[in-house]
């Protein structure tokens, strides 16, 4: 099954921890956001322009291509977590962990668990 992991930028030690989890239970991640932001080493507000159009669109494109989509909601300030959230409600299940009083629209998703260990177990659950 696929799966786009979204969540904040600063939170992405814990993101990686749990993608490589996905992964070693059988998930294709779409797209690894993290890898590239590792890779670039420039923080997101000094991106040329064209790099933010690129990352931006590679993003966008990884939700598209998920079957499922986790939001790990995020603890620290994030706004690409949210605009991903937003682009996957209309295409596909959404699920969502953490604290649902950060935003109104996670109480759409399909499914919420408090926590990320929850939704984790529940997204292997799907996976045969």
């Amino acid at each position: 099954m696929k799966i786009y992991v979204a969540g904040a930028s600063k939170e992405r030690a814990m993101i990686a921890d749990y993608m490589h989890r996905l992964r070693e239970a059988g998930f294709e991640i779409t797209h690894d956001w993290i890898v590239v932001m590792d890779q670039e080493k420039t923080p997101d507000n000094e991106l040329s322009h064209e790099k933010a159009v690129e990352y931006a669109r590679r993003d966008l494109d990884g939700v598209l291509q998920a079957e499922l989509f986790w939001l790990m909601i995020p603890e620290n300030q994030s706004l690409g977590a949210w605009v991903e959230l937003g682009y996957a409600m209309a295409r596909m299940a959404v699920i969502v962990s953490g604290d649902r009083t950060k935003s109104i629209f996670v109480h759409l998703s399909c499914d919420h668990f408090k926590t990320h260990e929850e939704a984790f177990e529940f997204i292997k659950s799907l996976c045969p």
